[in-house]
């Protein structure tokens, strides 16, 4: 089920808002930030399903591979993104390290929240949901999700629920629940900041719901306690949203109830609190998962949850009522061909003029709800009034009223079910001193973090994927080389010449444990800088020539790679095409010093335009001036590479001199005209980006003033360094 419950698919959410119309709306802009929460994990979905929505890249995976992945790759140098998994869902089927998968560990609970913020430069978007981040989550399950879009305008969404949803993610970020390298948990917590000091400068926007207004929506998380502060419960914190009231209806939709029967009793039990116990006109519903009795002809369903449940439900409520009504909901119903799991949770209470529901990650489970234990959960509160289209009701995926209605008198509930596979681990648990790995493509380093706290187990490996039981080649470190926790808390190994280029997003982990069983599990890996990545294999290499034609033509990197060839030197070749049939471009003037300044000023001209679309964040700012294959120190670098040839006569030596140290000022005068307008276009909550184009325009200046160019070239370069340097101040 979608939030407006229209047939729109959950993954469009994912793709930037389109404009109305309405005279009050902005435009989204480019992409800034993704930071997202999930159970299980699909990370080849993420990959090529959602981050290209959300990056609004025009090529599929499916057709030009090549093209999608470059277009993948540069997009993401200038977003930053994220993924928080339970600790036992960690998907090795990461690609790139452009963005962080961090597994999160929570004592005596699981990371269970699948909350998906999505950050544009005007818009900020938020889902909070019961689909975890699978292919199953949002294509076949039947789920659960609220959207709340937030911008600088009257007609959003009131401010605080995405505050409160942000200082959640936050207070988890920082804790040590989350197994990750440090610089990757501060690059999610300064993206959080940077979207909340955003929101604090958005003024048109209502900053919270009014003291009686209605509809109006509530961010429920749950946590254990932590730091020294309570722990957060669903269940409490629905109860103070619903007062004083007492429910004569209460719904409870649930796909999964793995808990213990006094727990659930527990539980029970306080919901019952929740209701006018004076009475017995409470009027209870279950919605379940089930499917048809395999005796077709008996129409008889079969229940999805334990016999165990109903009895705890019956014997708390046998007081007030007989039995609740169970409305169990079939893989496929009538007409459709697909088979579609429940997978939504949410708990409905009503008394007759006011309703409220929850709806989210949390199961009807005392971790799910927060009684006695708790995971991380994260659900939305809607509160109403009951009116003929208004119920709250209908949000759910469930049939509740009308002839064919889910409702079911004859139920057989087993004694026992198999959890669903969504609510499930795909591997064990690690030991707990194994924290995090890092890896440096440029130096082709490995780096493994130990927790001092804890030792060794006596047999363990780290390998790389694709790592066989026998298969000692893919073995990157193990307990022969490593018996003990270092004393620095860190081992740094360097992988072969032939691995160097390999993208490493995930290790195999294995040992043996106290009872001597062989276990293994997927640790996921990061990077400590950005700076740290290379550049896509397309972009490797290029020459000066290559990066200029791109740049010239007007034309995104992507559209000029082609599948079966490497080189974006194309546009070269049809120069030479051209001159083999006109007789006027026989003789080849692109070599000519003139035509390579002029073909300079050009380049300069449309990178400037590139750089001014950047997005105003320091990240995006440094990988455009710093990493970018088009970018100016990638423009200086190939530059550097062409102009510097060995063995020429001393007066070519000089005048090639003369072009790159000119080269040098004239893009270094380039960025310092762009910083300017940059500043001049300055938005409140955009970050201050001078220090980096001025750090960058310092080095490409000292590196023009290291070239031996003859003393009259000097003096023009004197001129264009003060210049330069006068206008990043």
């Amino acid at each position: 089920m979608t939030p407006d419950g229209s047939d729109k698919t959950l993954t469009s959410y994912w793709s930037a808002p389109v404009p109305t119309g309405r005279p009050d709306e902005v435009s989204a802009g480019a992409p800034v930030a993704c930071i997202a929460t999930t159970y299980t994990f699909d990370a080849a979905f993420f990959e090529v399903d959602l981050l290209p929505r959300f990056l609004g890249l025009k090529f599929d995976h499916t057709e030009r591979e090549v093209s999608f992945l470059v277009e993948r790759e540069l997009a993401l140098g200038t977003v930053r993104a994220c993924v928080l998994v339970d600790h036992t869902c960690v998907d090795a089927r990461q690609t790139t390290l452009r963005w962080d998968q961090m597994a999160v560990r929570v004592p005596s609970g699981a990371q269970h929240a699948k909350i998906v913020v999505l950050v544009w430069e005007r818009w900020l978007r938020i889902i909070v949901s019961s689909a975890n981040l699978t292919r199953t989550g949002y294509r076949r399950n039947r789920e659960v999700a609220g959207v709340l879009d937030v911008f600088d305008g009257k007609g959003s969404m009131p401010l605080q629920p995405a505050r409160d949803v942000l200082s959640f993610l936050s207070d988890v970020a920082g804790t040590g629940w989350v197994k990750a390298h440090d610089a990757a948990r501060e690059r999610m917590i300064s993206t959080l900041e940077f979207v909340r000091s955003r929101l604090g400068r958005w003024r048109q926007a209502p900053a919270d719901f009014t003291l009686r207004e209605l509809p109006r929506v509530s961010f429920v998380g749950g946590r254990p306690a932590t730091n020294g502060r309570r722990m957060l419960s669903v269940i409490d914190q629905v109860a103070d949203l619903w007062g004083n009231r007492r429910a004569n209806e209460v719904t409870v939709l649930t796909p999964f109830v793995g808990e213990t029967d006094s727990g659930m009793e527990r539980l029970t039990s306080r919901l019952l609190n929740l209701s006018r116990r004076s009475s017995k006109s409470v009027a209870t519903y279950l919605g379940i998962p089930g499917h048809p009795s395999e005796q077709a002809e008996s129409g008889r369903m079969v229940s999805d949850l334990p016999l165990s449940f109903l009895k705890t439900w019956n014997t708390v409520w046998s007081e007030i009522q007989d039995g609740p009504a169970v409305f169990v909901v079939p893989p496929a119903r009538s007409g459709e061909k697909l088979n579609r799991v429940l997978h939504a949770k949410a708990l409905l209470l009503a008394d007759g003029q006011r309703e409220i529901l929850t709806c989210g990650s949390s199961n009807f489970t005392p971790h799910g709800m927060g009684m006695g234990a708790a995971n991380v959960e994260a659900n939305l509160c809607y509160q109403d009034e009951i009116g003929p289209r208004s119920r709250l009701d209908i949000r759910m995926p469930v049939i509740w009223y009308g002839d064919d209605n889910d409702s079911c008198d004859d139920v057989f509930w087993p004694a026992k079910v198999d959890p669903p596979a969504d609510e499930s681990p795909t591997q064990p648990a690690l030991p707990f001193v194994f924290k995090a790995v890092t890896f440096n493509e440029q130096a082709a380093t490995l780096t493994v973090f130990f927790d001092t706290a804890h030792a060794l187990p006596a047999i363990w490996s780290l390998a790389r994927p694709g790592a066989k039981a026998n298969d000692t080649g893919t073995i990157i470190l193990d307990s022969l080389q490593v018996k003990s926790v270092p004393t620095e808390g860190r081992r740094t190994v360097d992988m072969p010449g032939s691995l160097r280029g390999l993208t490493l997003t995930c290790v195999r982990v294995a040992w043996t444990d106290d009872a001597g069983q062989s276990q293994s599990g997927w640790l996921p890996v990061q990077t400590e800088g950005l700076e740290d990545l290379l550049p896509p294999e397309q972009f490797r290499g290029l020459t000066s020539d290559h990066i200029m034609n791109c740049l010239i033509s007007g034309r995104e990197p992507a559209e000029l790679v082609d599948e079966n060839e490497n080189d974006l030197g194309h546009l070269s070749s049809a120069a030479e095409l051209s001159r083999a049939c006109d007789p006027l471009r026989e003789i080849d003037t692109t070599g000519y010093t003139l035509y390579q300044i002029r073909k300079l000023g050009q380049t300069l001209a449309a990178l400037a335009e590139r750089l001014l679309r950047t997005v105003r964040t320091k990240e995006a700012v440094a990988y455009r001036l710093r990493q970018d294959p088009l970018g100016p120190v990638a423009l200086a670098d190939a530059l550097t590479k062409d102009l510097t040839v060995e063995g020429q006569p001393p007066g070519t030596a000089q005048m090639l001199a003369s072009q790159l140290a000119f080269s040098f000022a004239e893009i270094a005068l380039t960025l310092a005209y762009a910083c300017r307008r940059v500043r001049a276009d300055h938005n409140p909550g955009d970050h201050d980006v001078r220090p980096v184009y001025r750090d960058v325009v310092k080095n490409l200046l000292d590196k023009a003033a290291r070239i031996k160019w003859g003393w009259q070239r000097a003096r023009l370069f004197g001129r264009l360094y003060s210049r330069g340097g006068h206008q990043v101040r």
